[in-house]
């Protein structure tokens, strides 16, 4: 029986290998000094073999290939993965100074050929060494730290984003304690970094430096003028190797590590004020690019039953600051407090994502009413000019509904599903004459007739209704199975929608054919998806990262060009394509 068990667990993790898509792909450092040794890499998480490598003169190899294979099992919540990676790599050197390219390169796996990306090496001259070293080994030339500012000016509104580093030439074992500044007169939020620095290497002034970044975040100056950035402060403790008369010692390593304290230098940024020209009087300092949606529930409704107006403004910039929208509702709506909800994001690009806000009404007579359109102004930094969006009109017919005594009726929640009114629980005294029957009478046996057929068909409904249930209990199999489906069925919409040249119902189905395909596979309410945990969502269910980075970029694309389809230079045959083959892998 084990041996059964060891058998089909191994068919199993073989089965998972081979369905995963074939990766191949190049690292190098991105840049060298001149005659440093250096690897080139390969990597491939499949079986393959054939590696044709494309060096040109320049590059000298000094080894290689070596070859390495790993494999890694991972059993979580119910699901056994399996990772297989292939490693080529090459020692080589580069003796000439400039920016050098490697080729791709190509293998074959599973019958196909496949290529590498290439590789942008650039090579410096680098300097010679100082001498005046401090008693640990460690100069404000090898070990210091740097307040970086993507821009140094800002109109009032815009954002900036800020990363305290750290440039390295000697062994830092560890991060000591750390100071950062309190950031007066900015608006900030941190963008999410690993916890782990990883370092990059890079070049200044000819020299190469390990780099760590200890901190990210993006900052909304708060008034004009000149801003100071204060300097923090960060202690390291550096790996220093003791001297010893003792062989032992020099052969298996006697080692120190020593605190150094390290300061920043403070930064400066200028903050100007928007231009003043065709400022329109209804801009309230927003600053970025958007693009706006708005929905209305119901376009007929009843006298005093509730309406939702939902808009929804979607893009890059300081969406934290913007408030409801202004909408002249008439006269006749009751009108609450309108609810806010945020999806935004923080990162290297500034903020990003959308803000929500719901307004709950109540006509309260009937009659055909229209909810005008309301404006949104921002200032577009690309285009250097107010943008003026609007929201839609909407016509809405209200007909004679029960009446209600207004003065007590009370609203019990501000959410369109949820409002209700209290006071119709209790019923008035009837004053009419009540008839009453004699016992046998033709009416009361009639009711007793209309009661058993009642009970007979309920009873026959619920056997019904029951088996139903147990015929489709697997939903979630049921919903798997039709996700391709209804995938390609709005596919094919969209593609209609190419020949017509109809660019935002395009892009409406192809949203409709990438959401829905989610939910149904992922066994979640598309009401729950959002661009936020989408994310996690994928990679809990095994989606590889750079297909969740090429649906994120997706989706972002096709809310925005739905949206703002003057803005888009994207082509609708190019973008279907990407769908189409994104979905094929998510399958």
């Amino acid at each position: 029986m084990r041996k059964v068990l060891i058998t089909s667990l191994l068919i199993i993790i073989a089965f998972l290998g081979n369905a995963q898509t074939v990766e191949f792909r190049a690292f190098a450092p991105s840049v060298v000094e001149k005659g440093e040794q250096f690897r080139i890499q390969y990597t491939i998480n499949s079986d393959a073999e054939d590696l044709k490598v494309n060096f040109n003169r320049s590059v000298k190899i000094l080894m290689g290939p070596s070859v390495s294979t790993s494999t890694s099992t991972q059993y979580s919540n119910g699901k056994i993965s399996s990772k297989k990676e292939k490693t080529y790599t090459y020692i080589a050197v580069l003796n000439n100074v400039g920016v050098f390219r490697i080729n791709p390169a190509s293998i074959k796996a599973k019958g196909k050929k496949y290529e590498s990306n290439s590789l942008n090496i650039k090579v410096v001259k680098g300097k010679p060494k100082s001498k005046a070293k401090s008693a640990t080994g460690v100069t404000g030339n090898n070990l210091f730290v740097r307040v970086e500012v993507d821009k140094k000016s800002l109109f009032m509104g815009e954002s900036a984003v800020v990363s305290f580093k750290f440039y390295s030439q000697v062994a830092v074992s560890r991060v000591g304690a750390y100071k950062f500044p309190s950031m007066n007169g900015f608006l900030s939020k941190d963008i999410d970094i690993p916890q782990n620095i990883n370092l990059n290497r890079e070049e200044i002034n000819g020299e190469i430096y390990n780099v760590g970044v200890l901190r990210k975040m993006v900052i909304f100056p708060q008034h004009t003028g000149k801003i100071v950035i204060d300097p923090f402060k960060i202690d390291f403790y550096v790996r220093k190797q003791l001297s010893s008369d003792d062989f032992f010692d020099d052969f298996f390593g006697n080692y120190q590590d020593v605190k150094v304290h390290r300061i920043s230098k403070p930064v400066s940024i200028n903050v100007k004020e928007l231009p003043k020209v065709n400022q329109p009087s209804d801009f309230y300092g927003t600053v970025g690019r958007f693009a706006i949606r708005t929905s209305i529930s119901k376009d007929s409704v009843k006298a005093n039953d509730a309406v939702s107006l939902r808009v929804k403004l979607i893009g890059n910039g300081n969406l934290k600051l913007i408030e409801p929208l202004k909408i002249d509702f008439p006269a006749d709506f009751e009108v609450y407090e309108p609810k806010t909800v945020q999806n935004i994001k923080q990162t290297s690009r500034g903020s990003r994502g959308n803000i929500s806000f719901e307004y709950v009404f109540v006509p309260r007579s009937e009659g055909e009413f229209t909810i005008p359109s309301s404006r949104f102004v921002y200032y577009d930094l690309s285009k250097k000019k107010y943008v003026v969006l609007k929201t839609k009109s909407f016509k809405l017919k209200v007909i004679k509904g029960k009446h209600i005594n207004t003065e007590n009726n009370v609203v019990a929640s501000f959410v369109k599903e949820d409002v209700k009114l209290i006071g119709k629980d209790i019923r008035y005294i009837n004053t009419a004459g009540t008839r009453l029957f004699k016992k046998n009478n033709f009416y009361i046996n009639y009711i007793w007739y209309l009661l058993a057929l009642l009970i007979f068909i309920t009873s026959i409904y619920t056997l019904l209704l029951s088996r139903t249930r147990k015929n489709n209990s697997d939903i979630g199999r049921v919903k798997n199975k039709r996700a391709s489906k209804l995938a390609r069925k709005r596919l094919k919409l969209a593609n209609e929608q190419i020949k017509l040249g109809n660019k935002e119902r395009f892009y409406e189905e192809i949203l409709k054919a990438i959401l829905g395909f989610t939910s149904d596979k992922m066994l979640i309410a598309q009401s729950e998806l959002s661009r936020d945990n989408v994310s996690d969502i994928l990679s809990k269910n095994g989606v590889k990262k750079s297909l969740i980075n090429e649906y994120l970029e997706l989706i972002d694309m096709c809310e925005f060009a739905r949206y703002a389809p003057a803005s888009s230079d994207s082509k609708l045959d190019v973008v279907y394509e990407r769908v189409r083959k994104l979905l094929i892998k998510l399958s």
